[in-house]
């Protein structure tokens, strides 16, 4: 009886697992993409419930899941980040 729970359950973890996988929006970029990188309120920072989410045009620089970003003035930000905190920017 236990042989036939741990299929079911191993069975049951599969069918999950593809059940997130259809849900999950996978962003990748190019070189030279134009992007929008998301706004994080710091600890204890204030901020309204009309604010914007996302800020400035940034310039990616390095491919992969981690990107490295860099401003229109040319700066490099400190951080690498995250292709889920990332979107597009259409100008």
């Amino acid at each position: 009886m236990e042989c036939y729970s741990d299929v079911c359950q191993t069975q049951k973890l599969g069918r999950l697992s593809r059940s997130f996988q259809k849900k999950v929006i996978e962003r990748k970029f190019q070189e030279e993409d134009m992007v929008l990188k998301r706004i994080f309120i710091k600890h204890g920072g204030s901020r309204s419930k009309l604010s914007t989410n996302w800020e400035g045009s940034y310039v990616k620089v390095y491919p992969g899941n981690a990107y490295r970003l860099i401003n229109v003035e040319g700066e490099e930000l400190s951080h690498p980040w995250n292709g889920l905190y990332l979107k597009r920017y259409y100008p």
